[in-house]
């Protein structure tokens, strides 16, 4: 789990992804810190790293910051394509993201019930004038197109 951040920046640095910057963060609903579960090594998927805690999962303390923050520090005027797959916390991304979702064109997200519930990821979305089409049942993959 651990492994990834110096991975990623090899990666970035190896392919000269000038246009990517880093945030080691947890992203949600407001600045601050959370427990992190990292997945058990040789057991879990590293990609199922996640807020909500399983038997057997190694806790670290990250901060957090809002989409919102990160679209600030970066000076981003429009975001064409938003992918969000954060294992359950869906829910707090959006509503630390009120600025970053209105200048979005396109989210591709990953919906986790019973962590979160399906059809208030809809309403939120549909309230902000997006349009809802599910790409996949199991795993729940939605995509959000806005007018």
């Amino acid at each position: 789990g651990s492994n990834n951040l110096p991975l990623l920046k090899k990666n970035i640095r190896e392919n000269d992804l000038r246009q990517v910057s880093i945030h080691s963060c947890a992203v949600s609903d407001r600045e601050g810190e959370v427990d992190f579960f990292i997945a058990s090594d040789g057991v879990d998927n590293p990609a199922t790293n996640s807020l909500t805690g399983s038997p057997g999962r190694k806790r670290i303390r990250v901060p957090t910051l809002t989409l919102d923050q990160i679209i600030d520090a970066e000076k981003i005027k429009t975001i064409d394509h938003l992918k969000i797959d954060v294992e359950g916390a869906e829910l707090l991304v959006m509503k630390g993201a009120p600025r970053a979702l209105k200048i979005t064109r396109r989210i591709i997200m990953e919906v986790h019930p019973p962590i979160v519930d399906p059809k208030e990821v809809f309403a939120a979305l549909e309230k902000m004038g997006f349009r809802i089409k599910t790409l996949s049942e199991k795993p729940l993959v939605i995509e959000a197109l806005r007018g």
